[in-house]
């Protein structure tokens, strides 16, 4: 049998229930060295070739539905190869030096960099081409999970997967992928499993037991970064008591209003803030929702029909009727007169 051919079926066996479409990755390998910890092949070591390179990738199935690969090697030119999963797969990567980029069959991609570590979903049945760029050195751990299972490998409900999380961990996959800083416990995780001392059953125990202490790192970083997110949509109890403070100062005042300089002076905040927390919580500047509560009041008045134009404009705060009568147009598209004709208040 020729080596490529052994390599293909040592793999073929690891990946067995997991992905049976291997043949493509194997094609720069050397023959491996196998090793058989446990009553089934569940683990591998693939030398790389000596004219690609050097070092090797370890392919452990840790169960069914959980395969890891372990890579510490270097290439003496780009490193091109193709996996097609046979089912939806979510790829967790952690990237302690080297680069990679995914090019998804349908037009996804992604450029991960040391230091980093991603997530990535990819559909079943669609061929992703994975390119390793030419480094001195590329070591990375890389957990591919079947989709919709992390939730019960970690334990927790679906819900209770960080929603940014959440989001890659489905069964209607697509391609997409997303990254954040390695942490420094990350880092030091990988790198004790690539200076792992074990073999054989001790080496598998190992790796079980680091591969899920790094899981828990991953979701613990993907909640901290939901939190933070959530500390930055949401404004503060102060922040919002302030908004709310300013706009009924306004509603009070609104043919007189205050600068927006004093009116930060009263609530007891810089005016830089007082922007911010207004336009955070209303959903518009101190100028648009002044601009818009001295319209509404005008419409309201002119609804009536019991005041001229003139007065409407005054009582809304415009020295002079015609400046009120361009900005009502502008705000509403016609001038006052014609909104009064509209709505049955001045004969057409």
């Amino acid at each position: 049998m020729k080596r490529n051919d052994a390599a293909r079926d040592c793999v073929n066996s690891v990946y067995h229930g997991f992905n049976t479409d291997c043949g493509t990755r194997v094609k720069n390998f050397s023959a491996p060295v196998v090793s058989r910890p446990v009553e089934s092949q569940n683990f591998i070591r693939l030398k790389t070739n000596a004219e690609k390179g050097d070092g090797y990738w370890d392919v452990a199935r840790m169960n069914a539905g959980m395969l890891i690969c372990l890579a510490d090697c270097s290439y003496t030119d780009q490193f091109d190869y193709v996996v097609t999963p046979p089912k939806n797969m979510l790829s967790l990567r952690m990237l302690v030096s080297g680069e990679i980029e995914m090019l998804g069959d349908t037009g996804g991609s992604t450029h991960i960099k040391c230091g980093a570590a991603s997530i990535t979903s990819v559909p079943g049945n669609s061929p992703h081409e994975l390119r390793i760029l030419e480094r001195d050195r590329f070591a990375s751990l890389t957990i591919h999970l079947h989709a919709d299972s992390l939730a019960g490998l970690m334990g927790l409900g679906r819900s209770e997967l960080p929603f940014l999380l959440s989001q890659f961990d489905d069964l209607e996959s697509t391609f997409k992928s997303m990254s954040m800083p390695l942490t420094l416990a990350m880092t030091n995780g990988v790198t004790d499993m690539l200076k792992a001392p074990y073999v054989g059953a001790l080496r598998n125990r190992y790796f079980e037991a680091k591969t899920m202490e790094l899981l828990c790192l991953f979701v613990d970083a993907m909640q901290r970064r939901d939190a933070d997110k959530e500390k930055t949509l949401q404004p503060s109890i102060q922040a919002v008591a302030r908004a709310q403070l300013a706009r009924r100062v306004l509603e009070k005042h609104i043919a007189a209003p205050p600068t927006v300089e004093q009116l930060a002076r009263r609530i007891g905040v810089n005016r830089t803030q007082l922007r911010r927390d207004f336009k955070n919580f209303h959903g518009v500047t101190i100028s648009e929702f002044i601009q818009s509560q001295r319209m509404e009041l005008a419409k309201q008045l002119l609804r009536s029909g019991s005041v001229s134009v003139s007065v409407v404009a005054e009582t809304v705060g415009y020295r002079h009727a015609t400046n009120f009568g361009a900005a009502f147009r502008r705000h509403l598209g016609v001038s006052p007169k014609k909104f009064m004709q509209l709505n049955g208040k001045l004969p057409h």
